[in-house]
């Protein structure tokens, strides 16, 4: 059937549930104490189309954020669209020299001192963070090839890490399964309990955000306060073209 046809006859309906995402992700996370940060957040869509929605998100919690390669591209300026410590670059530099808070290029970021932290960082961040800091209970979950870190925050908090195959899927429902906290995979992609059940890079980057305007500490010193309880665990990955 044609298309336009299928619309008038109501067999399809076409929906558009930004504002609606917005509304979940604002309702979700503590505006206020972001508002009262005054936080200047760096951004690198990367060429994509996360800018809107985050952008959106921290604007309206009065954060000051400023970005970088906004311009959709469907070569992605030519480099991998996978935020990694060498297509960051530009955005490393960014943070350093406007003296940013943090850098957000959803689901890499980059602290205040130029680092660049990984998937399995910010996991571990995140798990700590609603744990620790906002009081949470419950499990996290994690794929085979995704940190023990998490493993060892979970045992330390009484709580057990659950080890699932590769696949989004498999996280999602272990996380329905047995409510746990957070989810997600070192190839970048989490989601937290209460919010929709595929990855979310914007969710997570606000978060990130709320944690700092919570605790009122950089990125680096909550990554310096876990490796002193937990230690360090070094990743070692190579790319097979």
């Amino acid at each position: 059937m044609d298309y336009q046809k299928a619309l008038e006859a109501g067999l399809i309906e076409e929906i558009y549930p930004l504002n609606e995402y917005l509304d979940s992700i604002i309702a979700a996370v503590d505006m206020e104490a972001i508002r009262e940060a005054g936080l200047r957040v760096a951004l690198d869509p990367m060429y994509g189309v996360s800018e809107t929605s985050i952008k959106t998100v921290l604007m309206t919690a009065r954060c000051e954020v400023e970005t970088i390669h906004e311009r959709h591209d469907t070569l992605f300026g030519g480099k991998l669209p996978a935020p990694t410590a060498d297509t960051l670059r530009a955005l490393q530099n960014y943070v350093l020299d406007r003296k940013c808070d943090m850098g957000i290029a959803t689901d890499g970021v980059i602290d205040e001192k130029g680092n660049f932290l990984h998937p399995n960082d910010i996991l571990v961040l995140l798990y700590y963070y609603l744990m620790k800091y906002k009081g949470w209970h419950g499990p996290v979950v994690r794929n085979i090839c995704t940190t023990h870190m998490l493993d060892r925050v979970a045992e330390s908090f009484g709580e057990k890490c659950y080890e699932v195959p590769v696949g989004f899927k498999h996280i999602s429902a272990k996380m329905y399964a047995t409510d746990a906290v957070i989810g997600g995979e070192s190839s970048g992609g989490l989601t937290v309990r209460g919010h929709i059940k595929g990855k979310d890079g914007v969710y997570a980057s606000a978060l990130l955000v709320e944690m700092l305007a919570v605790t009122g500490k950089k990125l680096s010193a909550i990554m310096e306060e876990i490796h002193a309880q937990y230690g360090k665990l070094a990743l070692e990955e190579r790319d097979y073209r």
